[in-house]
């Protein structure tokens, strides 16, 4: 969560959420700082869910969010 929020960028959501995802830049960013290429495979694909501040939802991406 606190990588996402350093690093995610947000994309409004279909009911006025904001959804909080990492973009193609800030998985580059990621891989020059941290070395374990496993451990970001995993990471790059989470993503979380807020409406008004309050966080919903926290998930693991299978598929492409179509922006």
């Amino acid at each position: 969560m606190e990588l996402l929020d350093a690093y995610g960028r947000e994309f409004h959501c279909p009911g006025g959420g904001t959804r909080i995802m990492f973009d193609k830049a800030a998985r580059k960013k990621l891989a020059r700082e941290c070395s374990d290429r496993q451990m970001l495979d995993k990471i790059f694909k989470l993503y979380y869910v807020e409406s008004g501040g309050v966080g919903v939802t926290v998930g693991h991406r299978h598929r492409r969010f179509h922006l």
